[in-house]
């Protein structure tokens, strides 16, 4: 059983044991705190992106013989919202955030929360270089800026949508 005195001891690279993982500033914890996450408003959706393993960025969906797994993204939403909305399966549905609006196909699905709704990423380009990825609806058209808190990089998930049928 390791010693659980109040003693410095050494490491093995020169450093006290009491500095070692210590932070010079108490108010830079190491490990981060959790946050509770922005409730979503009333008669919005959270918006989820997400890929397919087949696609890594949204150039590989020029490739044809990629594009032919999935030529088009959906909107993932639960049927709870999709029927209370008048949504079906393949319904062209408009979806806004603050930012923007992007028309595409639903996917009519239990495997989405009733509270969040679901695009692949990589779709909806307007770019004449870009024969095949054209089509669906681009998520960077709807996504707000909004930064975590504690690794500074974007938080993806924070934007929220309103979703209409066409």
């Amino acid at each position: 059983m390791p010693e659980r005195s109040g003693r410095d001891k050494r490491t093995s690279m020169g450093t006290s044991s009491r500095d070692a993982g210590s932070c010079s500033n108490p108010a830079d914890d190491p490990l981060p705190v959790y946050h509770q996450r922005s409730q979503v408003p009333a008669g919005k959706f959270r918006l989820v992106l997400g890929r397919h393993a087949f696609f890594t960025h949204a150039s590989t969906n020029n490739n044809p013989w990629l594009n032919s797994f999935s030529p088009e993204n959906t909107l993932w939403i639960h049927p709870k919202p999709a029927d209370s909305l008048g949504i079906n399966d393949a319904s062209l549905v408009e979806v806004a955030s603050g930012v923007g609006t992007v028309r595409l196909k639903a996917r009519v699905t239990p495997k989405i929360r009733p509270d969040c709704v679901f695009m692949q990423h990589g779709y909806g380009k307007r770019s004449p270089w870009l024969r095949l990825a054209n089509s669906g609806g681009s998520d960077a058209q709807l996504l707000e800026t909004a930064w975590d808190k504690v690794s500074g990089g974007a938080a993806l998930h924070e934007t929220f949508v309103k979703v209409r049928k066409v």
